[in-house]
């Protein structure tokens, strides 16, 4: 396990001083759980804020 710095998908005030766009991130994470959905039949059971993380340089 590894420390990553970033905020909860949530936290629009971190992310926003991080310069990411919130839309941006909304744009991904819709596109990211549609691709597990309907391209490789995978649901994510647990997707809360805490099991989603944004940084200025990746989306985990």
């Amino acid at each position: 396990m590894e420390f990553i710095d970033g905020a909860q998908v949530n936290d629009v005030k971190t992310i926003q001083r991080l310069g990411i766009r919130p839309n941006e991130v909304a744009r991904l994470v819709s596109e990211a759980f549609a691709d597990m959905m309907f391209k490789h039949g995978f649901v994510h059971c647990d997707p809360h804020a805490a099991n989603l993380l944004v940084s200025s340089n990746a989306v985990w």
